[in-house]
């Protein structure tokens, strides 16, 4: 499109040197831009305009000390209204987005821990400005998904926040939804609920071994018992008196490890009947 002004047409330049029809051609590249420039720009100024009404509905309702330092820092913030440098602007708002979260959260970031300064503003970390930057292309992002517009046709006031929760609840209950339908569908084993299971512990190798170890012990504790009992050496009253001299006398042989003798000691209480009843066969069988 030609710029306001200039009312040379395409056959005017074909007929004329070049130099002119590059000057035409830089004149239109100009305006374009400008036109451009402008458009951001006052995107720009609308949503520091948003920002700062929502800082001034924020700090209503927060505490004293907040509310004192947040307001000096809005009144700083509010002198760059007129900014028209986008490296500024830019930086301005950003600025003005972090003062609402602080607000909103209740605790100060650095720079907003300190009182503005006079002079320019100081610099955002770099962490706080990636972070503020990747939150609001989240939200531009978010609301472009869902099909809104990025202002409001009233006012021009940006939408991102309201904008963004409802597109939010409208995915959570739209998935809420469509889960209902496939489990009323399709009441299958997919679908029933899990049960809650225990995870298992490992049979390894080591207790593999004990619990080997343990039952051999335990046939051979038997064996024992009967062989004592039928040399007439001990008594089963004794033996039941004293079940760990059985431990003594049957460790000394090393076939087991130790860890094995602490199952066998749980294990005697039960092992001394089935002692005694098979030394009451043999007996009864002599």
């Amino acid at each position: 499109p030609q710029p306001h002004g200039l009312k040379m047409s395409v056959a005017g330049v074909a007929h004329n040197d070049v130099p002119a029809a590059a000057n035409w051609a830089c004149a239109a590249a100009s305006a374009a831009a400008s036109a451009a420039a402008c458009s951001s720009g006052s995107l720009q100024d609308a949503e520091f305009s948003a920002q700062m009404r929502r800082i001034e509905a924020a700090l209503q309702g927060a505490p004293k000390h907040i509310r004192i330092r947040g307001t000096a820092w809005a009144q700083r913030l509010g002198l760059l209204a007129s900014v028209r440098q986008s490296e500024f602007r830019r930086d301005r708002n950003l600025h003005a987005e972090l003062l609402l979260q602080c607000i909103e959260d209740g605790r100060w970031e650095e720079p907003m821990d300190k009182h503005p300064p006079e002079g320019p503003l100081p610099c955002l970390p770099a962490h706080v400005a990636c972070r503020l930057r990747r939150q609001k292309t989240e939200r531009t992002d978010l609301v472009r998904h869902v099909g809104l517009a990025w202002t409001s046709s009233a006012g021009s006031e940006p939408l991102v926040r309201s904008l963004s929760q409802s597109a939010i609840s409208q995915q959570q209950q739209k998935q809420q939804q469509q889960q209902q339908q496939q489990q009323q569908q399709s009441p299958g084993p997919q679908t029933r609920p899990a049960r809650a299971t225990t995870p298992r512990r490992p049979f390894s190798r080591d207790s593999c071994c004990c619990y080997y170890y343990c039952c051999c012990q335990a046939v051979l504790v038997v064996i024992l018992v009967v062989e004592l009992l039928n040399s007439r050496t001990v008594d089963l009253a004794t033996v039941l008196q004293e079940p760990q001299q059985l431990l003594w006398e049957f460790g000394s042989l090393r076939l087991v490890k130790l860890t094995a003798k602490d199952h066998l000691s749980r294990l005697l209480p039960h092992l001394l009947p089935i002692a005694r009843s098979l030394h009451e066969c043999l007996t009864w069988r002599r």
